[in-house]
């Protein structure tokens, strides 16, 4: 226990006055920490600000490549149909080249028998 003596007196000024130091001071390090905060959250906000002026033409970029795609798509799947169509039309040609000269073979085959 203390007692009321100029000696204690003077030591609890003291503490008192540390205390009173220590809490300035921790005070004192909660505000720059704030700022800092208050800073960090504002060049956040910079940079939400600017992707929803962004967003717009991004999406427009992307809308464009989607139309670009499908109509890739489309002519990619014309072409496919056109050169099929061509494949099938030279397989019939050549399977009736092909009957042709055996017709013709067979035609100079029976031919060279009877002679």
């Amino acid at each position: 226990m203390l007692l009321n003596t100029p000696s204690s007196t003077s030591t609890q000024n003291n503490l008192r006055k540390e205390d009173n130091l220590s809490t300035k001071a921790t005070k004192a390090t909660k505000i720059p920490l704030s700022i800092l905060q208050v800073k960090v959250i504002q060049g956040e906000l910079k940079i939400v600000r600017e992707f929803r002026k962004k967003r717009g033409e991004m999406q427009q970029r992307l809308d464009k490549m989607k139309e670009v795609l499908e109509e890739s798509e489309k002519e990619h799947d014309k072409d496919m149909v056109a050169m099929e169509y061509r494949f099938f039309e030279e397989k019939l040609r050549l399977q009736k080249e092909a009957n042709r000269r055996i017709a013709e073979l067979a035609g100079k085959a029976h031919d060279e028998a009877v002679s």
